[in-house]
């Protein structure tokens, strides 16, 4: 059997990781060290590559260890004994910190995304793929037949299993991993940080006296990188899309908020929303409530800032905050507050967006907590016209005044947007033109996605969206066309 071309190269990266033994342990005080330097699955020809019976053992004898420290650089191997490393790692009670030296390919990839925190070195390689696998079958034709739907089903199954994996660590939708997985996507180290892949950046060679860079998702939180960006702008307006109201009391979101948008001469927008992403709630320590409380507190939550970005002193009471008497200084530099964004599918909070936002986005409803299956059918154009119309409701007469929002889940510039569409339509369970036709699904060349846009605008309204950050550098030409349009 003739080595995968891309397996061959991963194997090289690895090596290049440096010469110790590929799988070793260490134990320093209360601190265990794995490393794990070659494939993954013995190799029965040549002795090489990590027995997962030794990893498990390793962590057995040092659970008493407070921190493990996994470093990685394999180009992937057998799927089952990886996903049986990865689970050992994510059953160890101590903390966990997975460093991606070299190369994470294939299931090595999976294996570094069992860390509580994920850190990749400047210049190590990350690949996600579809899973592998062969048949060597003997008999009769139906017999061999029979075989090889055994073997499809199956790797359909171990596939469904890694997409859950990367969703649920990424946060991003079903869809963009599936494209991922099917492309078989090669990613550096800041297109891994971008992709939530990574949590971390170590740039290793920096200038003398000056400590390593390390760009982190602290250094990303949403109120410090609002101001940073204020203060580094003079024209752009800056906002986070969005802020989840259940993190953050508005008495004090609002002072927050306040104060950059004074500082940046009336730059700030607002964006609200209910939360949904069930890993940050359950990595938070946070309960996550029905979406019917979420949505009701979101309400409320909204209320409050309004009230306090007003003149003089502000009193609520509801079922989710109290404020009394309380003056909302310092004061916004815009007479009643920066412009509000709020984002959601559901009918509830669409109408509420409606009747109070000055910027809704008009997204899927994403009940499970993951972006799945079901979340990718509810961006289809046919549910989207039904989203509009509860804005709508809401809206009244104040429709007209209302920016709407769309935010990409889907986002590729590609010469050939239907061989991308027909990977993904699976997910949603339509034709890939109905696919393409979601104004959450951005694909094609810069001239197709000119259109689609335009096409949106005239269909349901759209006038600002959100693009991965991924594809920012290549939109530049499409916002240069449709400036002031």
């Amino acid at each position: 059997m003739n080595t995968p071309a891309w397996f061959q190269r991963a194997r090289e990266i690895a090596a290049r990781a440096g010469k110790p033994s590929p799988f070793y342990a260490k134990r320093a005080s209360k601190t265990f060290e794995l490393r794990l330097y070659d494939a993954i699955g013995l190799d029965p020809w040549t002795g090489g590559g990590i027995d997962p019976t030794s990893v498990v053992k390793a962590l057995d004898e040092n659970r008493d260890a407070s921190d493990l420290v996994v470093r990685i650089s394999s180009p992937g191997g057998s799927v089952f004994d990886g996903l049986t490393i990865y689970n050992a790692i994510r059953s160890f009670k101590g903390t966990k910190t997975v460093h991606v030296d070299g190369i994470a390919a294939s299931i090595a990839s999976v294996i570094a995304l069992a860390g509580d925190r994920v850190v990749t070195n400047d210049g190590a390689m990350w690949m996600v793929h579809d899973p592998w696998g062969g048949l060597f079958a003997m008999g009769s034709a139906d017999q061999i037949e029979d075989e090889a739907r055994k073997t499809v089903s199956a790797l359909r199954k171990v596939r469904e299993n890694l997409v859950d994996i990367y969703t649920r660590q990424t946060g991003k939708p079903v869809a963009t991993v599936s494209g991922w997985m099917t492309a078989e996507t090669w990613m550096t180290a800041d297109e891994a940080l971008a992709n939530g892949l990574t949590d971390e950046i170590v740039k290793d060679e920096a200038p003398q006296n000056v400590a390593p860079v390390r760009v982190d998702s602290a250094a990303r939180q949403s109120i410090a990188a609002m101001a940073m960006a204020a203060a580094a702008t003079t024209t752009l307006n800056v906002g986070a899309l969005v802020l989840d109201c259940d993190y953050r009391h508005p008495a004090v979101l609002a002072r927050e908020l306040a104060t950059i948008d004074m500082l940046s001469g009336g730059r700030l927008e607002v964006g609200l929303g209910a939360g949904w992403k069930a890993s940050d709630y359950e990595k938070s320590g946070i309960v996550m409530d029905a979406p019917s409380v979420r949505v009701s507190r979101m309400i409320e939550h909204a209320t409050v800032l309004k009230g306090l970005f007003a003149e003089g002193e502000f009193s609520y009471a509801g079922d989710h905050y109290t404020i009394t008497d309380l003056d909302g200084t310092p004061a916004p530099a815009r007479p009643g507050g920066p412009p509000f964004l709020i984002g959601g599918g559901a009918p509830r909070l669409l109408r509420f967006a409606g009747s109070i936002a000055d910027i809704v986005g008009v997204n899927p409803s994403v009940h499970s907590g993951a972006i799945d299956a079901d979340a990718a059918q509810d961006a289809l154009p046919e549910r989207i016209d039904r989203k509009i119309d509860w804005v709508k409701q809401g809206a009244g007469a104040r429709f007209a005044d209302i920016e709407l929002n769309a935010w990409i889940a889907v986002g590729h510039v590609t010469d050939d947007a239907q061989g991308f569409a027909a990977a993904v339509a699976p997910v949603y369970g339509a034709d890939p033109d109905v696919v393409l036709d979601s104004p959450m699904t951005l694909v094609g060349t810069l001239e197709e996605i000119e259109q689609r846009l335009r096409d949106r605008r005239a269909r349901w309204g759209y006038s600002y969206t959100v693009v991965p950050a991924e594809m920012a550098r290549a939109m530049a030409p499409v916002v240069a066309a449709l400036a002031g349009t």
